[in-house]
């Protein structure tokens, strides 16, 4: 399970990091610390099946209510999702800029930004964020490789 654990945050942390300057061991260590700390707490209040962990794993759309719910936590937590519910990189932007140089932040900036069209698109659960992180993931999955960004763990 924590192996899962481990995926989901790296997934997360390569988002971040794919195509930056090298980080020195302290900024991987921040990073990688603060987002097994939010996957954690996020597993704790969505605690997901095995299947649902290798669906997540595999870069597969979370389907379940569960799953999505997880996504969105995570999604909240790093910072690409305001507490509206909706694809925002503002607070992730601001985390990047003290660890990443000016490039690796308007790679993420753009990255996310390519996302945000699923503000648009209707959900029932509004500031929950759920429905929306649902939508955004195959976003992201989708987008990374034209960012720049590898989704490979």
């Amino acid at each position: 399970m924590a192996n899962y654990i481990l995926a989901i945050c790296l997934l997360t942390f390569v988002l971040f990091s794919k195509g930056s300057s090298a980080l020195t061991n302290a900024q991987n260590s921040a990073v990688l610390s603060t987002l097994l700390s939010g996957a954690i707490q996020c597993f704790g209040e969505h605690p997901l099946s095995a299947a649902e962990m290798d669906a997540i794993k595999n870069k597969k759309t979370p389907e379940t209510e569960n799953a999505k719910c997880f996504a969105a936590c995570v999604f909240k937590r790093v910072g690409i999702m305001d507490n509206k519910g909706n694809i925002s990189g503002t607070q992730a932007v601001q985390n990047a800029k003290k660890v990443f140089d000016k490039d690796s932040v308007k790679k993420l900036e753009d990255f996310i930004g390519e996302c945000t069209k699923v503000n648009n698109q209707h959900v029932n659960d509004g500031a929950k964020g759920c429905d929306r992180a649902k939508l955004a993931f195959p976003c992201f999955v989708n987008n990374a490789q034209k960012y720049g960004v590898s989704l490979n763990f």
